[in-house]
């Protein structure tokens, strides 16, 4: 009778990481398995984008572009054309539309399904400094956050502004929506700017026309920090929500109904710039320091994975994914696990 893959992790693993390995089915990461290499400059942003016939990654960068490739042949299959400065952000409402942030202050609107000369549906303006961030909060909404201090909620159907936030006095360079509540009409937003302070804003909804502030809550971090992004995390196989914020070289680990950081992990060794959830509960950051890292925090005593391109999986002090040669500026993780990350040396990178 044959072996069993658990019968090789307990071989050639030490035993409470093949244990480990074997109870939760951690999936190992540390080859690069392409580089695209198509951007004439910094790449900035990147989001995965569903498709009818197969899955694709979304990018802007500071050549000014948006482009569409395919994950499976790594070609690029669209390249959208309207802004006049460089893509900081895009976000992802359905395998047909598509929004993006500039430094050209505006942020465009975009049909993916059509020739590229038509792709461009609208371009919305109203902040007065560069768009950092935007998320689609429904099928008729979405926020972006920007240089300008200010938060803006957008209508999509009629192109225009329904609600500016100010409070914030530095530069908002994240935001998430908690949620959208169409029996009580509220959506709650939370914002984080360059001075470590975090908003949570509490509005009021009335038809996607008529939006107002019923109130923000700050939360402010002892840490001044530069770069700090967000995002709701559902652990993996337990029944919670955390949400994650990183400040400088740290990430914190956030309770999301009191916001009160429950952890906080070090080991990145610049500013970093992304993170995200892998399938099996783990998350992955994007560092300044040009390396992406793996970590384990669903468990009490955290773990970290060596995943280094010496492939030294039985030092568990120091997990790197190696490649990139400038700032990791965002990191996405695909369907089938796979791992994709952009970056200042103007490649992406897919990883398994």
């Amino acid at each position: 009778m044959g072996k069993k893959i658990s019968d090789y992790l307990v071989e050639y693993f030490p035993k409470d990481l093949a244990e480990i390995i074997i109870q939760y089915g951690y999936k190992w990461y540390g080859v690069c398995e392409y580089t695209i290499k198509d951007h004439g400059y910094y790449i900035l942003c990147l989001a995965m984008l569903p498709s009818s016939d197969g899955e694709y990654l979304i990018s802007g960068s500071s050549d000014k572009t948006v482009k569409i490739w395919s994950t499976k042949t790594y070609e690029c299959t669209k390249t959208l054309i309207g802004h006049t400065n460089s893509v900081y952000c895009v976000a992802v409402l359905s395998e047909k539309l598509v929004a993006s942030g500039s430094e050209d202050n505006t942020l465009i609107l975009w049909n993916t399904k059509t020739n590229d000369d038509d792709a461009l549906i609208a371009t919305l303006k109203g902040h007065t400094r560069s768009v950092y961030s935007v998320v689609f909060i429904s099928e008729k909404l979405l926020v972006s956050s920007s240089h300008d201090q200010t938060l803006k909620i957008w209508n999509i159907e009629t192109k225009s502004c329904v609600l500016t936030l100010t409070g914030h006095t530095y530069w908002i360079n994240s935001c998430v929506v908690l949620s959208n509540d169409p029996i009580n009409s509220t959506i709650r937003i939370m914002s984080g700017a360059g001075n470590g302070i975090i908003k949570i804003w509490t509005i009021k909804n009335k038809n996607d026309e008529k939006l107002s502030l019923i109130c923000y809550q700050d939360i402010i971090d002892h840490e001044q920090c530069v770069l700090l992004k967000i995002f709701m995390y559902h652990a993996y196989k337990i029944d919670t929500t955390k949400i994650i914020t990183t400040t400088h070289k740290s990430i914190q680990i956030r309770n999301a109904k009191t916001f009160e950081c429950e952890r906080t992990i070090y080991g990145h060794s610049d500013w970093i710039r992304c993170i995200a959830m892998l399938p099996d509960g783990r998350i992955v950051s994007g560092s300044d320091d040009d390396k992406l890292k793996i970590w384990n925090i669903d468990d009490n005593k955290l773990k970290i994975w060596n995943i280094d391109n010496n492939n030294d999986r039985s030092d568990l002090c120091d997990i790197n994914l190696e490649g990139h040669t400038h700032n990791v500026a965002n990191v996405v993780v695909l369907s089938d696990g796979r791992i994709a990350s952009c970056s200042w040396d103007s490649t992406i990178k897919i990883w398994h």
